[in-house]
């Protein structure tokens, strides 16, 4: 019996003793332990240095948010990191040292928000995107035209010296929008250039601009997007119905010597200019409403064509001539006159 239940006092002991020997040969993998997240390479020190010169923070640029809205975006490359896009906003010469952008070859992305600062020399020509609004005090078209790789370019209330829209689009094949507004362009549009563009939004509002509306506008497939107000174009609008409803947005108001043919287009379309006469030019000063394309159905603002028509002949003088109506109402008082009299001295004579 001491046999049996010393034998069943050996049974836990052994159990023990196998469990132990299990978790003991039992280790876990190396490979399949979570591993740290790798550290992020520093931004490239040339950058680092130029960033400073700028004014801005010696921290992070490319922390995500960037810690001073500034540098919003770098890659991931190795040893050193590179920023890709870079805003700098509400800066002036106190706080900026120097406008050297020679260090920046790897931006993608550049603006300027109230800047008040004098241009760059040099802009990265491996830029995409391009804009300044209210800064740089003044731009050439020269330095903007060797941004040959940019899809967007946005100027707006900054002057722009030079030969203006032909030199600054001549080598940008890539371009799909385009604003420069409030900027001193003056002359005729390019149009052979414009129309080769792949453009989706045109802006070229607030401008000198003259001359004639190119009828090549109207074979851009592409074109979502166009604004010509306030500036001097003259002439008849040489787009259909058609066209103007297929962009999102169309306006040419501001251009008081401009007008529409009222065969082609039709005033509820509320273009903001006047109807043309025979002659080509503007029946009378636009209306007040300069809403550009518009789907409103006010009567007050949209008059009918009978209406209008009449209006029309009476601006040429189509209407009854006064001289005319004056003698017609003369010589129907002289006969009424002549038959009164003849009428009274006929009764005279019976009596």
């Amino acid at each position: 019996m001491e046999g049996k239940t010393t034998k069943y006092y050996l049974y836990p002991i052994l159990l023990l003793l196998l469990l132990s020997h299990v978790c003991n040969s039992i280790t876990i993998s190396p490979a399949l332990s979570p591993s740290p997240p790798p550290s992020l390479s520093p931004l490239d020190p040339k950058q680092a240095r130029a960033l400073r010169a700028l004014g801005l923070s010696s921290r992070d640029p490319c922390s995500n948010p960037s810690p001073h809205h500034n540098a919003t975006s770098c890659d991931s490359s190795h040893p050193y990191r590179h920023l890709l896009s870079l805003r700098l906003s509400n800066c002036s010469t106190s706080s900026v040292h120097q406008l050297d952008l020679h260090s920046f070859s790897s931006l993608a992305s550049l603006s300027f928000l109230n800047c008040s600062l004098p241009p760059p020399r040099h802009l990265p020509p491996s830029l995409l995107s391009f804009s300044s609004v209210s800064s740089l005090r003044h731009l050439s078209s020269l330095l903007l035209s060797r941004l040959h790789n940019l899809s967007s370019l946005s100027i707006l209330s900054v002057p722009i010296s030079g030969s203006g829209l032909p030199l600054i689009l001549s080598h940008m094949p890539h371009l799909h929008s385009l604003t420069i507004s409030q900027s001193n362009l003056s002359g005729p549009l390019p149009d052979s250039i414009i129309s080769s563009l792949p453009l989706l939004h045109l802006d070229l509002s607030s401008n000198n601009l003259n001359g004639t509306l190119p009828t090549s506008f109207s074979s851009m497939n592409h074109l979502q997007y166009l604004n010509l107000e306030n500036n001097n174009f003259h002439g008849v609008i040489p787009y259909n119905a058609s066209f103007i409803n297929r962009l999102q947005v169309f306006k040419i108001s501001g251009n008081n010597n401009l007008c529409y043919n009222h065969s082609l287009l039709s005033s509820k379309l509320s273009l903001g200019v006047a109807k043309c006469d025979q002659y080509g030019l503007p029946l009378s000063p636009p209306p007040a409403d300069s809403s550009g394309k518009s789907d409103s159905s006010d009567d007050s603002l949209n008059d009918d064509d009978d209406t209008t028509w009449k209006s029309d002949r009476e601006h040429h003088g189509g209407g009854p001539n006064k001289l005319v109506l004056g003698v017609a109402i003369t010589l129907s008082f002289l006969v009424f006159l002549v038959i009164f009299m003849v009428c009274i001295s006929k009764s005279c004579g019976c009596r």
